[in-house]
This record gives C-alpha cells, sequence and structure tokens, in this order.
C-alpha cells in the first residue's frame, strides 16, 4: 500500500529549489543580480546548489532501476552545469535550471508515492 514518506530531507531540498528559482527568475529579469551577473554566475550558483540538494534527494531502499535513472538525469545535469559555466550560453543555462527542478520533482514524487519496505521475515531473528 503507498505511504507518504516525505521527510525534512524533502522539505529542505524544497526551500534550495524555490530559492534557486527565485534566483533565477530574477536574475532573468534584470540580465544579472548582484554577483551574479552572468550565465557562468548563475551556472556557479546552480551547481553549488546541486552540491547541497544531491545527498538530500538519495535513499538506500530505492531500486536500482531508479537509481539508475537519477544518476543519468544527474550526470546530465551536471554537464549542463559544467557546460553553463564554460560556454555563458543563456541556452544552456534555461536546460539546466529545468533539469534541477526535473530531478526536484522527480524525487519529491518518488519519495510521496513510495512504499514502505515491508519488514524483512529474520528481522530481529537471533541467529546462533
Amino acid at each position: 500500500m503507498p505511504a507518504m514518506r516525505l521527510t525534512w530531507r524533502d522539505g529542505v531540498a524544497t526551500v534550495f529549489v524555490v530559492a534557486l528559482m527565485v534566483v533565477y527568475a530574477e536574475f532573468l529579469a534584470r540580465h544579472g543580480l548582484g554577483l551574479v551577473a552572468d550565465p557562468r554566475g548563475m551556472g556557479s550558483v546552480g551547481l553549488i546548489s546541486t552540491a547541497v540538494l544531491c545527498p538530500l534527494g538519495g535513499s538506500a531502499r530505492s531500486s536500482a532501476a531508479w537509481t539508475g535513472l537519477m544518476s543519468l538525469v544527474g550526470v546530465v545535469t551536471l554537464a549542463l552545469g559544467v557546460v553553463t559555466v564554460i560556454t555563458l550560453s543563456w541556452t544552456v543555462l534555461a536546460a539546466f535550471m529545468i533539469a534541477i527542478a526535473a530531478m526536484w520533482a522527480l524525487a519529491t514524487i518518488h519519495h510521496a508515492l513510495g512504499t514502505v519496505p515491508a519488514p524483512s521475515p529474520t528481522a530481529g531473528a537471533v541467529h546462533a
């Protein structure tokens, strides 16, 4: 039976992603924002944010297929961030921000709709 499994980690990740998207929206509106003056600066902020977000999204109970999918999406997201910093491309920056938001959404939905694993039949058993 599906059970809601959102935790404080999902809350912290949500705060980080919302803050990042607010900074990105303000950056787009003003074509620069203080120390974030170009796509390289915004890409750097995104890369730093993902370094914080990555450990918040993982779960030891995820299936190998889910872990593989999220690893692939994570590598693509990282590559987009690095390419943004190198090329100063507004288009790649947009793709990078979309990828970050998509990873957050996928992880949050996965956690919210995931099932709590059944206890192992040998859990707590004493072996001689």
